[in-house]
């Protein structure tokens, strides 16, 4: 809501100061690797979660962070990597097979 996220460059900017919880879950169809999941904020990594899989087939991370932004020039976005050898594409799918990026506001600064 609040047009916060720009489907231009990909970013989640919120107009309000505060905590905001970040979600990002992303899925792979099929890959045999290390899979990594980064939150970035203000194009440094902030949050990252690797994951070693030593087995074909789907595989997906999740991670979340709370992350607090200035409400004017604060962003945040969701990198993914993959070490499988050969490009990958992302997943969007089933229940249990679906790429997403949220952002929730939790409090103010204060």
């Amino acid at each position: 809501t609040d047009n916060c996220y720009s489907t231009s460059n990909y970013r989640f900017t919120p107009n309000l100061a505060g905590y905001y919880l970040i979600r990002g879950n992303v899925a792979i169809a099929s890959m045999n690797g290390t899979m990594g999941v980064n939150i970035y904020k203000n194009g440094s990594r902030f949050v990252n979660m690797d994951n070693q899989q030593n087995r074909s087939g789907g595989q997906n991370l999740c991670i979340t962070g709370l992350i607090p932004m200035n409400g004017s020039s604060d962003y945040v976005e969701i990198y993914v990597f993959q070490s499988s050898g050969s490009s990958k594409n992302l997943v969007n799918g089933t229940q249990f097979a679906v790429t997403e990026f949220s952002g929730m506001f939790v409090r103010s600064l204060a």
